[in-house]
């Protein structure tokens, strides 16, 4: 299935609408025997691959065309190439703020991550969750160098601050699971 997405993209200093077409063709099964240590059996292990294909369209021109293990390599594919025409798109795959978490890109096939813009010394929330596309008033172009150093920062803000100042999630906060809620604990001893 083919999907588009709407985003901006700064070409030479000017900002220009484009459109992210992209599209998962690909799903190899690939059959490997292996051994078992330990085990004279042998067991058929089942390995998938696949390969998310995207393409960077503005005015009916296509800009560069991209490959990658999920959404979030096929759009660095096309990021790299637009780099070298000083251009850069606008979108939260590429702002310093944006970060996932192994189980949030796993899940998502690299299309959703976390926004860690105003989250130092808090934890992240579901309504932080962002997809690569999208595009905020916060946005703030970061090559990957600044990406990380953000990251560490703001683990490093939840590790420093105690854990009893650290804020709690309520009830509404996680949809009535009651995570974090006090009131659930069971008292200390």
């Amino acid at each position: 299935m083919i999907r588009e997405k709407k985003i901006r993209i700064n070409k030479c200093g000017e900002e220009v609408d484009g459109t992210i077409s992209y599209f998962s063709p690909y799903l190899m099964k690939k059959r490997r025997e292996a051994e078992l240590p330990g085990n004279n059996k042998q067991v058929l292990l089942e390995l998938k691959s696949f390969d998310i294909a995207s393409t960077l369209i503005v005015d009916q021109e296509v800009l560069a065309e991209g490959r990658g293990y999920d959404h979030y390599d096929s759009f660095h594919c096309l990021q790299s190439q637009v780099e070298e025409e000083d251009t850069m798109i606008l979108a939260c795959g590429n702002c310093k703020f944006f970060l996932f978490s192994g189980m949030a890109r796993d899940m998502s096939n690299g299309s959703r991550g976390y926004c860690l813009h105003g989250r130092l010394g808090q934890n992240l929330r579901p309504k932080d969750i962002r997809e690569i596309f999208h595009c905020c008033n916060e946005f703030t172009f970061g090559p990957k160098a600044e990406r990380e150093a953000y990251r560490r920062l703001w683990k490093t803000s939840l590790i420093e601050r105690p854990l009893s100042e650290r804020p709690r999630m309520t009830r509404d906060e996680t949809g009535g699971s009651g995570f974090g809620n006090d009131s659930d604990r069971p008292p200390s001893q």
